[in-house]
């Protein structure tokens, strides 16, 4: 009983909401007048509705005598659906929504009789999801704030899809794609409409070309180099050359060709070189030749060739030569261009004992020295071009001149 007492409550004031709907719709209806209001002059004003001497409802607005508006009207102000017309040329503007005589809501703008824009708007400026026009061709869609794309977005240029991705106030930033004859080269950040945080650059043809960190479009900090997608660099940047620490590969066989420090592109500082893999040099370099100290290795057998001072890739300053099959000394001593010059010492190459202990020019044994045979000291004087005081004598010594390695 109770609940059909509910039902008919219920039932009750929903008959009185309806009553008084439509006495409010029926006393606008009656209260709103059809006019026109001119100016002193005979213009026309205004055309349309009218509560109390107001514009309220369709109507259309006029200035010196040309169509400025048409649409509804609230209290004497743009409200509701309307269009916004040029009335110089007679155009049509805007059609959309309007709130208190601004654009809001969705709308489309026109230039020209063209589409320039279709979206939303937050009194009068661009605002929300909306696509922009130029020439019928589309160029963007996505989101806008305050009239400059903001937020997730696309550009075009003649239909071709530039980029996709994040907007920040008119420009690229965040995450987005940068494409060129839609192919994809760039995925990445972006600030400020650069490549600049973490990112993939591609080659149109060939694939990937650099990933890893960008400053300003650079490569900066961090990042791999690929040619025919194969890894040339991994390593340090600055402003797109390599900077710091780094591995430097052979992009035919995918084997390491140097690691270490570089500066400007070049081998600066300590670094090693490979041949085939194999460590063939660890030292320092200066402008990718070994300048400082060094050691230079055999590339088959590892073994030890030199250890010592290096100018412009020759022996320069002291240093020590070892045979390249045994690894037994061979001379340690001053050199000057790959040449025995100063004071050094000579060894047999077999044994292991020492040959001459003196001054050197050009190689040969010129000056000072002491010879010396199977360990024991045979003579003690002075040398020219390798013989006692320019006597001729026997010539059981070995002598090796600098091997180049680049």
């Amino acid at each position: 009983m109770a609940l059909l007492i509910d039902i008919e409550s219920n039932l009750i004031l929903f008959y009185n909401f309806i009553i008084l709907s439509f006495k409010i719709i029926l006393f606008n209806i009656i209260m709103t007048q059809i006019a026109k209001e001119y100016n002193n002059i005979g213009e026309l004003l205004y055309e349309g509705g009218f509560i109390h001497g107001i514009y309220n409802g369709k109507g259309s607005r006029y200035i010196n005598g040309i169509l400025l508006y048409k649409g509804d009207f609230i209290h004497g102000i743009y409200n509701g659906k309307g269009k916004h017309y040029n009335t110089d040329t007679g155009e049509l503007i805007y059609e959309g929504d309007f709130i208190k005589g601004k654009y809001n809501g969705n709308g489309v703008i026109y230039m020209d009789g063209n589409l320039i824009y279709e979206g939303g708007f937050l009194n009068d400026e661009y605002y929300g999801e909306c696509k922009i026009y130029i020439d019928k061709k589309i160029i963007y869609e996505g989101c806008f704030l305050k009239d400059n794309p903001h937020g997730k977005g696309k550009y075009y240029n003649n239909d071709e899809l530039i980029y996709e991705g994040d907007f920040i106030n008119g420009e690229y930033s965040g995450y987005g794609k940068h494409y060129i004859n839609r192919k994809l080269i760039y995925d990445g950040d972006f600030i400020n409409g650069d490549y600049t945080g973490k990112g993939k650059l591609y080659n149109v043809t060939d694939g990937l070309i650099y990933n890893g960190d960008f400053i300003n479009g650079y490569y900066n900090g961090s990042g791999k180099l690929y040619i025919d997608g194969q890894l040339k660099y991994k390593g340090g940047f600055i402003n797109g050359e390599y900077s710091g620490y780094g591995k430097h590969y052979n992009t035919m066989t995918g084997e390491i060709i140097y690691e270490g420090d570089f500066i400007k592109d070049n081998y600066n500082g300590y670094g090693k070189i490979y041949i085939d893999g194999n460590l063939i040099y660890d030292g320092d370099f200066i402008n990718d030749e070994p300048n400082g100290k060094g050691k230079l290795y055999n590339n088959t057998t590892g073994i030890l060739i030199y250890e010592g001072d290096f100018l412009n890739d020759e022996y320069n300053g002291k240093g020590k030569l070892y045979n390249n099959i045994t690894g037994k000394i061979i001379y340690d001593g001053c050199f000057i261009k790959g040449n025995y010059n100063g004071k050094g010492k000579l060894y047999n190459n077999i044994t292991g004992k020492i040959i001459y202990d003196g001054d050197f020019i050009n190689g040969n044994r010129n000056g000072k020295g002491k010879h010396y045979i199977d360990g024991k000291l045979i003579y003690e004087g002075k040398f020219i071009n390798k013989n006692h005081n320019g006597k001729k004598e026997f010539s059981n010594e070995y002598i090796i001149k600098n091997v180049k390695f680049t």
